[in-house]
């Protein structure tokens, strides 16, 4: 039996007050009505940050422009195990139209610490964290999980992990593992923007 030793976030109160946020968006050139999707962690071979920017590029341009996905850094350069799959990424958003790849935002140095990654959490609406359906996901503890909650972040997972048995109300939103369903969650938030006129 394999017991998970819990990581709990401290929680910090108005994390993201209006004015942090706007000030935040303003710093990252992210317009004050966007939907902000933030990947905090590196985009790793066992995630699907990969396949969720093709369902992006995918997706309508009337669409697609209410999204911004917004992406610190794709990992440390120094990890070559991931290489492959970082070149994936850049083909990715080669291939997209360049109206939407606008709206992807990936920034180049890994070594922001937590100060750094601050305005990223103050201008985000949503956290992000896809992994692949496999065994490791079950079990796994991500730390990016823990950094969104005590950001006061509502999260966007994958089903089949940790999180799934956990009661932390509504500020799940659970996935399937394919390029439909992540087309499905950016249909579904765009219409919900404009039932809140987001």
């Amino acid at each position: 039996r394999i017991l998970i030793s819990k990581l709990v976030p401290e929680i910090r109160v108005a994390a993201s007050t209006l004015n942090g946020r706007l000030e935040a968006r303003k710093k990252l050139g992210i317009d004050s009505d966007s939907i902000v999707i933030l990947n905090a962690g590196g985009a790793w071979k066992w995630t699907q940050f990969n396949e969720f920017l093709s369902a992006f590029a995918s997706l309508p341009e009337a669409i697609a422009s209410k999204f911004i996905i917004l992406q610190p850094a794709l990992g440390n350069v120094d990890n070559k195990e991931h290489q492959e799959y970082h070149l994936e990424t850049l083909h990715i958003l080669k291939g997209m139209k360049s109206n939407i790849r606008n709206r992807v935002l990936i920034g180049d140095t890994w070594e922001l610490g937590k100060d750094g990654l601050k305005p990223y959490f103050q201008a985000a609406d949503f956290g992000l964290n896809l992994n692949l359906e496999t065994i490791e996901n079950w079990q796994s503890y991500r730390v990016r999980m823990v950094e969104y909650l005590e950001n006061q972040l509502p999260c966007i997972v994958s089903k089949g992990s940790f999180w799934d048995q956990e009661d932390v109300g509504k500020g799940i939103l659970f996935l399937g593992h394919n390029r439909d369903d992540f087309s499905n969650l950016f249909q579904e938030l765009f219409n919900e923007s404009k039932n809140l006129k987001i």
